[in-house]
């Protein structure tokens, strides 16, 4: 398993540290089958100026794709390796067909990636799901997460309908002015401007032409922020860790009952004429 983990380390974040940029492979697109190294912070941007901003070497697309066929090679082996030590269930046979799947997939990627001198992208859209075919913690804890947005639904609904109230307020009210030619033009950049402002990263911004023009403006979004951000937000995130604390007593619960059942059952096996109780020979 310390083998694993450690190829996983080098799949997941080294090998694509090194995973030259699209843009680095147009400057040495005559070179890209014989060159090993590639310098992108040399690469000059159309105003002559460097586009990395300090000295980054990547390397061969060949390498990358090499090295990436290896580690998804030996992770589809390892799998295969596990029903020999373990219950092979229905669940655990689509995880094999499915490493063979992203296997051929990057095998596919890699040839389009050398033909067409270009980078792969598809392999690095199926990293997040060679670890949960991999790794069982990662798919109970991305279980996990999925319940908790499930059980959590009905105020995230909410906030998503607060908020495209409030944005189709906001452009019935500020679609004759100065913020509305700046903020509120459409419904839809009403809401897209909203909803960064739910996150506080455009805030005062959002609010200073309407505020240059009428002080009573603020009052629109300090509401706004108020039901929001300091009241939808803070049910969201108690609804969703009282959620996760009932799911981790369930989760404690049913451990405690299994073992509970497992001690129960080794203790009657060896309890001969079901005494209640172990003898100090039944106990040896």
């Amino acid at each position: 398993m310390r083998i694993c983990n450690i190829m996983m380390l080098f799949y997941f974040f080294i090998n694509p540290l090194f995973q030259i940029p699209p843009w680095c492979v147009a400057e040495y697109e005559d070179q890209y089958f014989t060159r090993f190294l590639f310098d992108c912070g040399s690469v000059k941007g159309p105003d002559g100026g460097s586009i990395a901003l300090f000295t980054d070497y990547k390397l061969s697309n060949i390498y990358h794709c090499v090295c990436e066929m290896i580690c998804l090679s030996y992770f589809w082996y390892l799998l295969r390796r596990r029903k020999e030590w373990r219950t092979v269930t229905r669940a655990y046979e689509y995880r094999v067909f499915l490493m063979i799947g992203m296997w051929s997939i990057a095998l596919i990627d890699c040839f389009i990636c050398l033909v067409r001198k270009n980078s792969p992208w598809v392999q690095n859209i199926m990293r997040p799901g060679v670890v949960l075919v991999l790794y069982e913690n990662s798919r109970n804890h991305f279980k996990s997460i999925i319940n908790l947005a499930k059980d959590s639904s009905v105020i995230i609904g909410a906030i998503y309908v607060f908020v495209v109230i409030y944005s189709f307020l906001g452009y019935f009210i500020f679609r004759d002015s100065l913020e509305g030619y700046s903020f509120f033009m459409t419904p839809g950049i009403s809401f897209y401007e909203l909803f960064i402002t739910f996150t506080t990263s455009n805030f005062p911004n959002v609010m200073l032409p309407a505020y240059s023009e009428s002080r009573f403006a603020c009052l629109y979004f300090i509401l706004f922020l108020l039901l929001g951000l300091y009241f939808l937000q803070n049910v969201l995130l108690a609804t969703v860790f009282d959620n996760y604390k009932n799911a981790v007593q369930e989760e404690y619960d049913s451990k405690f009952h299994r073992r509970k059942e497992a001690l129960v059952s080794i203790f009657d096996t060896y309890d001969q004429g079901k005494k209640g109780y172990h003898t100090r020979e039944e106990s040896k």
